[in-house]
């Protein structure tokens, strides 16, 4: 339902037949309302019915009446003004059927996009041609608005230095680029490449559209589904008002310029504060003077004063001293006293002052001086004791006759503020370019003066105990500083060592010790581990106070250099310590310890008594087959080396075996027999060792480290051949013994 808005404009005080409001002129309920021959305020007040009351009397189209509540203003006759600061939309509703916009002057009406404004600038009709917005189609099978192609259709305007780029509702011309590249992508001159184009950095998408850079191109994403006009908000597919006032980053008003924010359909307005009114001249917001307007609620027995923004009541006082009421004009009248009363003695003037008066001596003293009370002389006037001087507060007033000086007491210096006051400031000895202290102290500055502490480490000699206050004085601010030594002065200061320098001292420590956090006491330096990846020791190393000692474990002895261990053979025969007594034992010593190995020769074998090591058959005669495939001989040999020995990246040799060169062909096998080790330690394995055959002789190569202890026997068999028959056999017993110690 619409209304005519005859009677805002006519309030207004502007033209029914201002050019804004041309669109009205056809409407008779506007003609009606707003024209001199309409109805008049007397009229609209007896209809309605609201005399006085914040109301409107609006009118349809079909003559029925409806009354609608706004906020307004009220003329004293009833008329209800609306202002260009109003929110003339938000206040009278309906002015237009889809868009309604506040101007400064009034308000006009705009459509949604697709829609086009009609004659009477009020109602809209669709834009049966393309309801879509430009860059766009409707397409009738899908009911909707799509992109149209300029580059396809050819609706494009680029130059033939140019190519066409499609974006979202609308396109864009980007220049062909050289060396034959294809379209987004750049010739790079130094590459001698084609590299992609960054067509964003040019920003070639429309405002709403955000740039999405892709190898050989780029695409233009709309931001929004649908753009609604300033002010308004996309949400659940309607345009609503953005309320510009709920955040102060969406408008423009300041509460320190008087003003607060009003919303508005599609906008808002900054209005001023109440007790402030809007200055066109000089377009901001004044104070409004209630009191000079009479617009204020003060009683009679109270006076209005105003303030910024608002005004007070303060209630009427009395004239007080030196004035007097005046009924006739309600005003206070200055008393002359010099007419009233002989306030002044017979020597002196007096003179009337507004509230007040003044006795002038009819004696002219010169400056500095004042007549007696006879008025028959001029004494000098103490201008210390009367307070009429300007000596500074840190100043002291020195009489003078006929005037003063402003002294400053010692240690200060006058220093000129204006042309006519000066004041003391404090002399900083401390900072004076000839130190006043020695070089062992520290200056302090004072108010008026200085002193001298000694610094940490340095001390003053005593003073006399019969010394004057200025000797003391003396003694306090320049006495000298001496070194204090605190190795001699302070037993115990350090646990061990105590070294006195000049202004301090230092506590230091024996050899094996270090200082420790207190800078007094000696912490035992525990050598063994903070130097663990040194090996200060071959064996064990043990910590003692001040130093460490070297042990090696049982087996050893330490050396002359107190750190290495030596093996102690045990199976040295020149020392009567028989430690294998077994008839067949051979002792083998290792790193530490020792092996006693008895010879335990096979079945048909005997000791031979030749070689310790060896058992050699007990018949030399033999039938058949088994003169080939039986040993002639075993032979013992033994084998150590420490735990974890270094091996090279080809292995080892720790055997070698030769056959005789007078045969055809020898074979030689490598079987591990028995392996014997510590619970933790990784047994050996057939991968640990391999042979290497060089024509009648074998290398058997350790591959792998060994930890020890262990023990691994193996047995290495010799056959050698003629004509590809077997003619002798010998097996050789390898025992590796690998010690516990890697030393």
């Amino acid at each position: 339902m619409g209304f005519p808005v005859g009677l805002a404009v006519k309030a207004s005080q502007q033209k029914c037949t201002d050019p804004l409001f041309s669109f009205l002129l056809n409407i008779d309920s506007y003609r009606l309302c707003c024209s001199d021959d309409g109805f008049s305020n007397s009229e609209l007040e007896s209809e309605s019915g609201l005399e006085g009351k914040n109301k409107l009397v609006l009118y349809t189209d079909h003559d029925e009446r409806e009354e609608e509540i706004v906020e307004s203003r009220e003329t004293v006759d009833g008329t209800i003004v609306l202002s260009g600061d109003d929110d003339i939309c938000g206040k009278i509703p309906n002015l237009c059927e889809q868009v309604c916009i506040n101007t400064y002057d009034a308000y006009r009406c705009s459509c949604h996009p697709g829609y086009k404004l009609n004659d009477n600038n009020v109602t809209c009709y669709a834009d049966k041609n393309n309801i879509c917005p430009s860059g766009y189609v409707l397409d009738g099978n899908q009911g909707k608005c799509v992109d149209i192609d300029e580059c396809q259709e050819q609706l494009h305007d680029c130059k033939t230095s140019q190519y066409c780029h499609n974006t979202i509702g609308g396109y864009h011309c980007l220049n062909i680029k050289a060396k034959n590249c294809p379209a987004g992508y750049l010739y790079n001159v130094k590459s001698d490449e084609c590299e992609d184009d960054d067509e964003c950095i040019q920003s070639p998408c429309e405002k709403g559209y955000k740039c999405s850079n892709y190898p050989g191109g780029y695409d233009c994403n709309l931001i929004s589904s649908e753009t609604c006009g300033t002010g308004f908000l996309l949400k659940n597919g309607s345009c609503i008002d953005i309320d510009e006032c709920a955040q102060s980053t969406t408008n423009s008003c300041r509460n320190d310029l008087h003003q607060e924010c009003k919303n508005t359909v599609g906008n808002y307005h900054c209005n001023c504060l109440p007790g402030y009114s809007l200055d066109v001249t000089q377009n901001k917001c004044v104070d409004i003077n209630e009191c000079s307007i009479n617009n204020h609620n003060c009683l009679p027995t109270q006076r209005c004063d105003n303030t910024i923004g608002s005004y007070i009541c303060t209630r009427w006082t009395s004239c007080g001293t030196g004035y007097t009421l005046n009924a006739g004009t309600g005003n206070c009248d200055d008393i002359n006293e010099c007419e009233e009363h002989k306030v002044c003695r017979s020597h002196e003037r007096c003179i009337n002052t507004n509230g007040s008066y003044r006795c002038e001596n009819l004696m002219q003293c010169p400056s500095g001086f004042r007549s007696t009370s006879d008025g028959t002389s001029c004494i000098d006037i103490n201008e210390c004791e009367t307070g009429d001087h300007n000596c500074g507060e840190k100043q002291i007033c020195r009489n003078r006759n006929g005037g003063y000086i402003c002294a400053c007491p010692a240690g200060h210096q006058v220093i000129r503020l204006s042309d006519s006051v000066n004041s003391c400031e404090d002399i900083n000895e401390c900072a004076e370019d000839s130190p006043v202290c020695s070089s062992n102290a520290n200056c302090y500055n004072t108010i008026g003066s200085y002193y001298c502490e000694c610094k940490p480490g340095f001390q003053r000699k005593s003073l006399n105990s019969n010394a004057n206050s200025m000797d003391q004085e003396n003694w306090y601010a320049h006495g000298q500083c001496f070194d204090v030594d605190e190795c001699q002065s302070i037993p115990g200061l350090c646990q061990q060592k105590c070294v006195n320098f000049w202004g301090g001292y230092r506590c230091t420590c024996n050899q094996g010790y270090e200082l420790s956090h207190d800078n007094r006491t000696c912490n035992d330096i525990d050598e063994c581990e903070v130097h663990k990846d040194y090996k200060l020791c071959m064996g064990f190393c043990i910590n003692t106070p001040g130093s460490y000692q070297c042990s090696c474990p049982r087996g050893y002895t330490l050396a002359s250099d107190k750190t290495s261990c030596r093996d102690i053979d045990e199976c040295d025969t020149t020392s009567n310590n028989h430690v294998c007594t077994g008839r067949n034992d051979i002792c083998t010593n290792i790193r530490g310890s020792f092996k006693c190995t008895t010879i335990n020769c096979p079945s048909g074998y005997m000791n031979d008594a030749d070689q310790k090591n060896r058992c050699r058959q007990s018949s030399n005669f033999c039938e058949g087959e088994e003169c080939y495939t039986k040993p002639s001989a075993f032979t013992y040999n033994f084998i150590t080396f420490v735990s974890k020995l270094m091996i090279p990246p080809d292995g080892r040799t720790i055997f070698t075996l030769r056959g005789p060169i007078w045969y055809d062909d020898i074979d030689f096998e490598l079987k591990i027999i028995r392996v014997q080790a510590a619970p933790n330690i990784v047994k050996a394995t057939d991968s640990y060792f391999d042979t290497l055959k060089s024509n009648n002789q074998v290398n058997v190569i350790l591959k792998k480290k060994l930890e020890g202890p262990q023990d691994v026997e193996l047995a290495l068999s010799m056959t050698v051949f003629t004509n590809g028959m077997p003619r002798g056999k010998s097996v050789a017993k390898l025992f590796l013994f690998v010690s516990q110690y890697t030393f």
